[in-house]
């Protein structure tokens, strides 16, 4: 007699306490990201001159795609990145042949193996926003979007004092957030009465969170949590590394960032309680 296994859902309340879904966490993929890490990492021992031959695509209204060497506000925020997207492969590609180095198109097939699995999590996600809220068409437009579904990895770099901000106070701007992997802890998100507590992982679990998107797409009944990324004694040497995955829908207002500015530059926790009204004047079509 064959069992079947049934995969657990997740909690989904948790996005009214926590201002974020904990979702058990899928062998096929965690297998997937762990290995687009490695290749990631390998990636970053590059040389600076050679990685700088990777060029980064543009896009006015949900990020772009290939390597950036990005410096915050007065030296934080010093970090370099990747952003991935499948309706860029054939740019990503032609860039990783300028690089001319393998470790280059090994990152992008280990990048691009991860997105079968995570879509099959961010679907059950939003059937469950979809049922909790009262909400329509999220799982339909967001598979519409598939295609410019960043996922991203990120490298911290170290040479930093224990509690130094590594990245700065900030929502997402997108639709939502998985947060699919990070080397250390040190995310921290803003409550509502403005205290910054652990935005843990649990071992067996990963995060799903709402951008300023979905608390568009809700009117504001769904919170995208501010957060933040602090250094620890390990990581202030160190450095730290993450991936995660940014999803937006079809269908959907954009936040308008060449009018409003960026995110970090927000009143930390001020979309908190701010009226729909007021917080739709920050969006465009």
């Amino acid at each position: 007699m064959t069992t079947l296994i049934v995969p657990q859902r997740m909690d989904i309340q948790s996005l009214e306490t926590e201002m974020l879904a904990r979702v058990p966490r899928r062998p096929a993929l965690q297998e997937k990201v762990e290995v687009m890490v490695a290749r990631w990492q390998e990636f970053c021992t590059l040389p600076e001159e050679v990685k700088a031959r990777f060029g980064y695509s543009q896009d006015a209204r949900i990020s772009g795609a290939g390597y950036e060497l990005k410096r915050g506000t007065d030296g934080f925020d010093l970090k370099e990145d990747f952003h991935v997207r499948l309706d860029q492969e054939s740019f990503l590609r032609a860039e990783a042949d300028k690089v001319g180095a393998p470790e280059a198109h090994r990152f992008l097939d280990a990048a691009v193996a991860v997105y079968p699995e995570l879509d099959a999590l961010i679907c059950d996600f939003l059937e469950d926003v979809e049922r909790v809220y009262g909400l329509s068409n999220l799982v339909s437009d967001a598979k519409a979007w598939n295609h410019r579904r960043i996922i991203r990895l990120l490298h911290y770099f170290g040479d930093k004092e224990p509690g130094m901000l590594l990245g700065d106070p900030h929502p997402d701007k997108g639709g939502f957030t998985t947060h699919l992997y990070e080397s250390d802890p040190g995310v921290e998100r803003l409550t509502v009465d403005g205290r910054y507590v652990p935005m843990d992982v649990e071992d067996g679990e990963t995060l799903v969170f709402a951008g300023l998107g979905l608390q568009h797409r809700s009117r504001c009944a769904v919170k995208a949590p501010w957060h933040r990324i602090v250094a620890n004694e390990r990581t202030a040497r160190t450095g730290r590394v993450a991936a995660v995955s940014f999803s937006s829908m079809a269908n959907s207002r954009y936040y308008d960032k060449a009018r409003v500015g960026r995110t970090q530059g927000l009143v930390p926790g001020s979309t908190y309680a701010m009226p729909f009204p007021e917080f739709d004047r920050m969006f465009m079509d």
